[in-house]
């Protein structure tokens, strides 16, 4: 695949390439892959990849103290087992078996509740091992602030934690409560509904989004206005179009335009920034990108004042991850730096980008290509063995072996070591726990411990969204089940694609759609390609240029940028030319285009790369953190970020200075952007095996596991010498270890 093709996916090819390494997707977006998809040249631009952005909760420059979580907050968790027979049960913090395994799959803990299934049917028991709700649904949630989602006759309702239906299932679509209070979408209106599933706005409105500042943008009769958290209608909806506020609240401005232009208003509705900019967006840490002007597009940064604050040679390059990034030097791949040093040198056939401190490379043997792991040093962690082998994603990685085009597919962790054998005819990526595989010729979902948790009854799977939800196909159409497996929206598209931000990407015929989570269709795409949503914004195809629709399928930014990334804390990095520039949700310069890559804001830092070295900028664009670091990744909500410095990585906090030397080859990456510390501890790798320090730097378990998760309820979950186990905060085995299962489950 050639340049101009990869811009067109460029935050797409990760999917892209495990659909054209493992076979069996039949993505429309990933047809053009081939071999070596292992390093084709994107643009090197550091990129969200999660299913979900979350919002950072960090506002002030002093980081938060890591410390262990309360005895509190570890009271009323258990954690799942496997048996002898593949059934699922809990035990408790010291190991105690306190539900013996019965069950056809155990959910983690949430809110003292853990989701249990017996053949088709789902419930929960309690720490006690209780059965607050006998398996009797066709489909739960999890727990989420004392209420869950249930299923019932093909409708949804909601219990609470002792079990009782508060809302009847009477629902087209689950209710995700914040606060207590949820958006319901029915008959094309939407509401603000209570924990008694009653409204509790005084009227519907055409849409409702996302709350900020207590303030959600909302749409009536086509004007945009602001309600508060009662579904109060507090700033008149009066705007052609209008932006949130910051998720961090600093400042507390939103952009609307009045007429053809755009302004900033405050939480009361007073126009603080006079309607004068073509395009504005949402202020991020301080600073919001602008357009003056559509006839000079040219951006730039504008503070709370409304004042600016201020104004990219080898012949394959990828993506920037983990601070390296894969390139092509005449025939050979090897990698470079953010400062565009050659630190690995060109000696491979194929290269995909690092993960996890870990990266897929092949070399060609007798014309066929066999790929191994190296290190960030370049080492060889894995020797060439494979037939194929994708990025690591939640401590494993897809391989295949097999003889000609016949291939079997496994799972590998970062040790090297093989814990799920090749056995599969596909196999995709972990995500939240499940991943997609293919077995005689069917599709469902296992564990990592490779445990099938979704029988095999699918034609094509692929990977669950932020809602729970998954595309599957059946036959020749796609639809919809949650995590018990559950058919939520019938096979009846030509093409699916996660949920995102309430809204899911369809394809039927040559058009994209936007359907909701009923499966009805909110609008169809302008454009040729569409990206999903992300704080109510996705990227879309006008011609051969990138711009941005919103959720009503409207033009939000113009198509001007060659390749456009998805938004984050109101900010999106987009490429003109060969370089590098960042806009707010009005498409707006917050920074003009001057970067040579860029990392998304999280906890009130962006990474940008200056020359040949990565350094941070504040929420007013301010370099804040010089140019020096080789790699960098985001800030955590506990305001400390893993950098990479001469080949090794350690730990900064919000000021830049160091919590922990540079000194370990890899860490646990948990969810995009969460605490770098959960519950005081942080899993990390060192010369080969994991351990777990402190927020001093200190050894707190010595490195000696093959794998290690971090720390939830006082328990984490290890490998060691080919088996699992889960341990305490002293480093001692509560439950195992006991051998990893390799089979696929009783359901398979």
């Amino acid at each position: 695949m050639r340049s101009r093709q990869i811009i067109l996916f460029l935050w797409l090819i990760t999917y892209a390439f495990v659909a054209a390494a493992c076979g069996g997707q039949s993505e429309r977006a990933a047809a053009d892959v081939v071999e070596p998809a292992t390093a084709t040249p994107v643009p090197a631009v550091q990129v969200n990849e999660s299913a979900a952005s979350q919002p950072s909760s960090t506002t002030s420059t002093a980081p938060a103290s890591p410390e262990a979580a309360p005895v509190s907050e570890v009271e009323g968790v258990l954690f799942p087992i496997t048996g002898d027979d593949n059934k699922y049960g809990y035990v408790d913090a010291a190991g105690t078996v306190v539900v013996e395994p019965r069950y056809d799959y155990a959910e983690r803990f949430t809110e003292g509740r853990g989701m249990v299934r017996l053949g088709d049917k789902w419930g929960f028991v309690d720490a006690t091992g209780h059965e607050i709700v006998p398996p009797q649904y066709e489909a739960a949630n999890i727990f989420f602030e004392g209420l869950a989602n249930v299923m019932l006759n093909g409708r949804w309702g909601v219990v609470d934690r002792s079990g009782n239906m508060v809302i009847p299932a009477e629902l087209e679509s689950p209710l995700f409560f914040k606060e207590g209070l949820a958006h319901l979408a029915t008959l094309g209106k939407w509401y603000i509904v209570g924990s008694d599933g009653q409204p509790v706005s005084p009227q519907p409105f055409d849409w409702i989004g996302e709350s900020f500042g207590d303030r959600a943008v909302a749409i009536v009769n086509g004007k945009f206005g602001f309600v508060d958290a009662k579904g109060t209608l507090v700033i008149p909806a009066e705007y052609e179009e209008a932006s949130p506020f910051p998720a961090d609240g600093e400042p507390a401005l939103a952009p609307a335009r009045i007429g053809e232009k755009f302004g900033y208003i405050d939480a009361r509705g007073n126009v603080v920034i006079e309607p004068q900019f073509a395009f504005a967006m949402t202020f991020s840490e301080g600073l919001a990108a602008v357009l003056d002007s559509f006839t000079d597009l040219r951006f730039g940064y504008i503070d709370a004042s409304g004042q600016y604050a201020f104004e990219a040679q080898f012949d394959e390059a990828s993506d920037f991850s983990e601070g390296l990034a894969a390139v092509r030097v005449g025939e050979k791949y090897g990698y470079i730096n953010k400062t565009g040093e050659m630190v690995i040198e060109p000696q491979f056939d194929a290269a995909l980008r690092f993960t996890e401190g870990r990266a897929a490379v092949a070399r060609r043997d007798n014309d066929i290509l066999q790929y191994g792991y190296i290190d960030t040093a370049g080492q060889w962690i894995v020797e060439p063995q494979f037939d194929n082998a994708t990025p690591f994603a939640e401590g494993l990685a897809v391989v295949a072996r097999g003889d000609g085009a016949e291939l079997k597919y496994g799972y590998v962790n970062t040790a090297g070591e093989l814990v799920i054998d090749p056995q599969y005819d596909a196999a995709y990526d972990f995500v939240d726990g499940l991943a997609p595989v293919m077995l005689d010729s069917k599709m469902g979902y296992i564990d990592s411990t490779g445990q099938a948790v979704i029988p095999f009854a699918f034609h094509e799977a692929r990977a669950f969204g932020s809602n729970g939800l998954a595309p599957v196909r059946v036959n020749n159409k796609f639809g919809y089940v949650d995590r018990s497996g559950t058919m939520v929206i019938e096979p009846q598209y030509d093409s699916a694609f996660p949920f995102q931000d309430g809204t899911a990407r369809v394809i039927s015929g040559s058009q994209d759609q936007y359907v909701d989570t009923t499966g009805r269709t909110v609008f169809e795409t302008p454009g040729l390609y569409g990206t999903d949503f992300q704080d109510g914004l996705a990227s879309v195809q006008i011609g051969n240029k990138f711009g941005y629709i919103n959720q009503r399928g409207e033009v939000a930014i113009e198509p001007r940028f060659d390749a456009a990334g998805l938004f984050n804390e109101g900010r999106a990095f987009v490429r003109v030319g060969n370089k590098y520039g960042l806009i707010d949700a009005t498409g707006a310069w917050l920074a003009e285009p001057q970067f040579d890559s860029a990392l998304d804001f999280t906890g009130g830092r962006g990474g940008v790369l200056m020359g040949d070295k990565w350094g941070f900028v504040d929420q007013d664009g301010t370099l804040v953190i010089e140019p020096q670091y080789d790699g960098i990744n985001v800030f955590g909500t506990d305001g400390y970020a893993f950098v990479m410095h001469e080949s090794k990585w350690g730990l900064i906090d919000l000021n830049g200075q160091w919590v922990i030397e540079p000194h370990l080859d890899g860490y646990h990456y948990a969810m995009y952007g969460m605490a770098s510390f959960s519950e005081g501890l942080t899993a990390v790798f060192e010369n080969g095996l994991w351990g777990f320090m402190d927020a001093s730097g200190q050894y707190v378990i010595e490195p000696q596991f093959t794998m290690a998760e971090n720390f939830v309820g006082g328990v984490a979950r290890v490998e060691q010498n080919g088996q699992y186990g889960l341990i305490n905060r002293n480093g001692e085995f509560i439950w195992g270890p006991q051998p990893l299962p390799n089979t696929i489950g009783a359901q398979g």
